[in-house]
């Protein structure tokens, strides 16, 4: 279990490598859409703080967001 830190301008390529049960810290700043689908984790994933434009979610299991703004 790891605390992955990300940017705006990283954060994809974070996620994209993230293990299970680790957390990715988010700097602050706008991420824009967050779309994940068919995604499930063996632990739970936390993606903590950031400000995503819309939040879409399909077939996800494992993922918790923690202290997110989502501002539609």
């Amino acid at each position: 279990m790891a605390i992955v830190k990300a940017t705006t301008s990283d954060f994809l390529m974070k996620l994209s490598s993230i293990k299970a049960g680790d957390t990715l810290q988010l700097a602050a700043g706008n991420y824009g859409s967050l779309n994940l689908n068919h995604v499930h984790f063996a632990k739970t994933v936390t993606i903590k703080g950031g400000t995503f434009s819309n939040v879409v979610l399909s077939d996800v299991a494992g993922l918790k967001l923690d202290s997110a703004t989502i501002n539609f």
